[in-house]
């Protein structure tokens, strides 16, 4: 399996390949028809960890892969708009692996519902309506930062993991990002934002200059 860190128990992980059913007959609202059958292999991410009952906790594993566009047809016409990243993040239900296959859809989350909106933006939120499980996230720059919505609320933060470059991801995935996973604990809804890693808001960007001593 590939996996973009170093594997230790492959014996552990869901059957990907066995879950995931086709490819993505969408994507950002367009339609999607594939030329090819051949789907992109899935690249094992990384574990997180949910609560769940009697003290216990219930793992769910991020995978990754990219849909090259050359490869469908999109509205029904031939377009080189590159690749798309589809997300999956799995987890056992009632000792059954249960799948949610995201990709984004209507917004800039990746997601396994057309939810509209799908976000709302970290500047207009208060700080009482955000939550995590165990740290909040680290952000990569805050000024256009959204944080995700199921049914209209905001969403619990889980973890979050760096894409980094390797012969992995720049094969078969993406590299420089960031991605922070959230979940619904009421629906149990999974969903993924994305931030280039190392990016740098201009508030950002003054408070380091000041921090440095550079400037006027």
């Amino acid at each position: 399996m590939l996996s973009v860190y170093q594997l230790n128990d492959p014996y552990r992980l869901p059957p990907i390949e066995d879950l995931v059913d086709g490819r993505p007959q969408s994507w950002t609202g367009l339609e999607l028809s594939w030329t090819t059958e051949t789907a992109p292999e899935p690249v094992y991410i990384a574990p997180f960890w949910l609560p769940a009952e009697a003290d216990e906790e219930r793992e769910v594993f991020v995978f990754g892969a990219a849909h090259d566009l050359k490869e469908a047809l999109i509205d029904g016409e031939i377009r080189d708009w590159g690749s798309f990243m589809e997300f999956s993040a799995v987890a056992k239900d009632e000792g059954r692996w249960r799948l949610h296959r995201l990709i984004q859809r209507t917004g800039v989350s990746f997601s396994a519902t057309d939810e509209f909106p799908d976000c709302t933006f970290l500047n207009d939120m208060e700080k009482s309506q955000q939550s995590w499980l165990r740290r909040p996230p680290r952000w990569q720059t805050r000024s256009s930062t959204e944080w995700p919505l199921s049914d209209g609320k905001p969403m619990t933060f889980v973890g979050q993991v760096s894409l980094p470059e390797n012969e992995v991801t720049k094969e078969h995935l993406t590299w420089g990002s960031t991605l922070y996973l959230f979940w619904c604990p009421e629906t149990d809804a999974f969903k993924i934002m994305e931030q280039k890693t190392g990016a740098q808001d201009i508030e950002d960007h003054y408070a380091d200059e000041e921090r440095r001593g550079v400037g006027p």
